[in-house]
């Protein structure tokens, strides 16, 4: 290839999907000429209209005709590839995609899937005859690490040479260095003498947050300064009762601070900035966006022995909790509020280092590229 293949990102317009494209979008002008296309009845998430510049809101998820639509931008714009990002949103329109997709790689166009996680952890039902003929509709794999490869693997029979392993990077695009610890504590009406835990993203079954709600209860025990910010878009969530009934029966209601809402991104920066510890008490996970928030902030963190990086992060980013084990994760929480701030601080700065140099954008960027050399020949 003489001159910079022309690449279509194919992914959603906010929340996890649209963060992982905006950080990798920039890194990616080096070896491509990149496209931003999404979905039109979505709205624009504030760090992609900050980051991306022209944003291509043309796929209609229920409109057949958009299909007609999009291979139509496709050809007027000789795009080579597709990096197509792969999640609940995709998979929920399968029936799109595979159309698209079917059509677009008949035109000649290489189509690259991002696997962000290969089995859906989601409540709503797909048929898994319909879930791989989606995934057939592919030319090359890309999955965060061993585990996920080897679900491709064992569940949809795809050949190891036709997966790449490219690592999340951390998410320093939301860092706009506008607060430090307490102006964030101010802005959000945090008391500034708390050790604050942070839970923060979506909640679903598999994040463990109920674990982390009587868990609460026996670190204030031990550590009676400690404050719990849940962050969690919960007003639609089918768990809201049940979390509220567990906080009241905590009897810790009053060092518990929920907000139940979306939080757009110039939100996230006070938040993560605010805290001591970021806490993921998961019972299942493939990667994990807000582990890479956790790192750009330079946040010790608190996960679950299932995390691909739980080896890594134990006692030098932070420290690994059992898997639904509430007393595993007061030990932990415990652990870390309990250690001098300069300690915290310098796990921190560890974690940053090495999610810097273990999964950069730049590397992600390249290793993309060289997918496309590969399919090129």
């Amino acid at each position: 290839m003489n001159k910079k293949p022309n690449l279509a990102f194919f992914t959603s317009a906010q929340s996890g999907l649209a963060h992982y494209t905006t950080h990798l979008f920039g890194p990616s002008k080096k070896y491509f000429k990149p496209y931003y296309v999404t979905y039109s009845d979505s709205l624009i998430d504030d760090l992609v209209e900050r980051h991306i510049g022209r944003v291509e809101s043309i796929i209609k998820k229920e409109d057949p005709a958009s299909v007609l639509l999009t291979l139509k931008f496709l050809k007027d714009n000789k795009i080579n590839f597709i990096n197509f990002n792969v999640a609940t949103t995709a998979r929920k329109s399968y029936f799109h995609f595979v159309a698209l997709l079917s059509k677009a790689q008949l035109m000649g166009v290489k189509v690259i899937a991002t696997m962000h996680d290969v089995m859906p952890f989601e409540s709503f039902y797909i048929d898994p005859a319909a879930l791989e003929l989606l995934y057939s509709c592919v030319d090359h794999y890309v999955v965060g690490n061993e585990s996920e490869k080897n679900k491709l693997q064992l569940y949809f029979q795809v050949p190891k040479e036709k997966i790449t392993i490219i690592e999340h990077g951390p998410y320093v695009l939301f860092d706009e260095k506008k607060y430090d610890k307490v102006s964030a504590r101010k802005h959000l009406n945090i008391p500034q003498n708390k050790k604050v835990i942070l839970f923060f993203g979506n909640l679903r079954p598999h994040k463990g947050l109920k674990y982390l709600i009587k868990s609460f209860n026996k670190v204030l025990k031990q550590v009676p300064d400690a404050w719990l910010y849940i962050s969690s878009d919960l007003k639609y969530s089918p768990q809201l009762n049940d979390l509220l009934q567990r906080v009241e029966k905590s009897g810790v209601g009053n060092k518990i601070q929920i907000i139940k809402k979306y939080v757009p991104s110039y939100e996230i920066e006070p938040i993560f900035k605010a805290a001591d510890v970021v806490v993921m008490p998961y019972t299942m996970v493939s990667q994990s966006g807000i582990l890479n928030l956790a790192y750009a902030f330079k946040k010790p963190s608190v996960v679950t022995d299932i995390f691909p990086d739980a080896s890594a992060i134990d006692r030098k980013f932070g420290r690994v909790a059992k898997a639904e084990d509430a007393e595993s994760l007061t030990e932990c929480l415990v652990d870390l509020l309990e250690e001098n701030p300069k300690v915290l601080s310098v796990m921190g700065k560890a974690g940053y280092e090495y999610a810097m140099k273990q999964a950069s954008w730049d590397k992600a960027a390249e290793s993309l590229y060289d997918i496309t050399k590969k399919l090129s020949r």
